[in-house]
């Protein structure tokens, strides 16, 4: 080709394909890997739905729990409790959305991340965050934070009844010297007995006390 009486050659010219427009999709030119050659466009959609928001959202969730153990300066073999929930000064229809895509993954995230997965209000009184992370993912307020695997109690009506006049302090008591006991040295199988405020209690495992399994 030549131009204004300059001769313009293929190494002074720069040929650019671009996809077309396509309504709702994104057009990807392939110009990498073994497909680079073969003139391959592939298009995307662009639309959003509520299935796509949720799994975007789990996927928050794993992340948030990873960066947590790195916090925390724990491995991954190390035995975690998970806890969630939505900010509750979010978007009431997210923050609903946010609960119930992880609610309807909790198997999944819990095998994920080899952990168990509540919400932040199922958290009892022995199972001390250690980290936590907070969130804002398109307007979807996500916090999370984890816990040292711990055993899990009965209500708290039940163990005061472990008591002879049990009160709220004696259980709170109760829970915070067994929940700090390691939780790979529990006996899942046999009585526990302790002195709380100089009286002796025993609990018994299933009925007072719990181990979680996946």
């Amino acid at each position: 080709m030549t131009v204004a009486g300059v001769t313009l050659t293929k190494a002074e010219i720069d040929v650019k394909r671009e996809p077309k427009n396509q309504k709702e999709y994104q057009g990807v030119i392939v110009d990498k890997g073994r497909h680079a050659d073969s003139g391959l466009v592939v298009f995307v959609s662009m639309k959003i739905g509520e299935s796509q928001v949720k799994d975007m959202l789990v996927r928050e969730v794993v992340s948030a729990v990873n960066r947590c153990r790195k916090a925390a300066d724990l491995v991954s073999s190390d035995s975690i409790r998970v806890f969630y929930d939505g900010e509750q000064t979010a978007d009431l229809k997210n923050r609903t959305v946010f609960l119930k895509a992880v609610a309807d993954q909790k198997n999944y995230v819990s095998e994920t991340l080899k952990a168990p997965v509540c919400l932040t209000s199922e958290r009892q009184v022995h199972m001390h965050a250690i980290a936590n992370d907070t969130m804002d993912v398109f307007g979807y307020q996500i916090s999370v934070s984890i816990a040292k695997e711990s055993i899990s109690f009965a209500s708290d009506d039940i163990l005061k009844k472990v008591f002879k006049n049990g009160t709220q302090r004696q259980v709170d008591a109760l829970k915070c010297y067994v929940g700090s006991i390691p939780y790979l040295e529990m006996n899942f199988e046999e009585k526990f007995s302790c002195t709380v405020d100089g009286e002796s209690v025993a609990l018994t495992p299933n009925e007072h006390f719990f181990q979680y399994s996946l």
